[in-house]
């Protein structure tokens, strides 16, 4: 299994969704089915030693992705180089939480069928709360390095300027993640899905969405903490 240095990041995810599971243990969670056939795009997701992603043509990519809501699909046309980047961050999200929940009962897998999540995601449960967190997180991560790598038409290099509190001996240049982009797009990306259902206020469906929101900003912060 190939693993990436997204640990702390993951780590830091769990730790930090446990205050808001316990206000949604019996609120069940709403689908988060994209991700299931994005995962699939991995494969032409663009690398230093071949140049910018080799994703087929956006209108033949878009139309395949099933779970797409109409906003993640205009984004999908949009930014098409992305959706296999988008990809790789979620494969290797889920590699990375079953190895470090190897050991354990629940380790992103579906014991029944074998597959990847399965239905958990779907029960108000700590699992599900930390699987929203963790593919914000690693989407936002892999945007983050891509944009770095300058293999994303859209994106370069961080250029945030040199920190007040910066020791004066250590030196500040070079390219470093575009951390502020990759959380900006996965933000846009993932959360226009609960955006778009434009639930009644003081409904359950509303605080479903609110807290899906939450988990999935959860993620993006932990991806800067870890980061920055």
């Amino acid at each position: 299994m190939t693993r990436y240095n997204s640990a702390p990041i993951l780590r830091h995810c769990w730790i930090l969704t446990v205050y808001s599971i316990l206000t949604c243990l019996a609120t069940p969670a709403g689908s988060i089915a994209w991700w299931s056939t994005i995962a699939q795009l991995s494969a032409h997701a663009p690398k230093a030693d071949n140049g910018l992603s080799s994703a087929p043509s956006h209108r033949a990519l878009c139309a395949q992705l099933e779970g797409l809501s109409p906003g993640q699909a205009r984004i999908c046309e949009l930014f098409v180089d992305h959706m296999p980047v988008v990809g790789f961050g979620v494969k290797n999200s889920i590699e990375e939480c079953q190895w470090q929940f190897r050991y354990r009962r629940w380790n992103c897998s579906n014991p029944n069928t074998g597959q990847t999540i399965g239905p958990v995601h779907a029960l108000g449960t700590p699992e599900a709360a930390f699987t929203y967190a963790m593919l914000s997180a690693g989407v936002a991560h892999e945007i983050s390095r891509t944009c770095r790598l300058g293999l994303l038409s859209s994106c370069g290099c961080n250029q945030e300027k040199r920190p007040p509190n910066l020791q004066r001996s250590w030196m500040w240049g070079g390219c470093g993640d575009n951390i502020h982009y990759g959380c900006q797009f996965t933000q846009n990306f993932i959360d226009i899905c609960e955006r778009e259902r434009d639930y009644p206020k003081n409904t359950k469906e509303y605080a479903k969405s609110l807290m899906n929101r939450w988990n999935n900003e959860v993620g993006r912060k932990v991806n800067q903490f870890i980061c920055n």
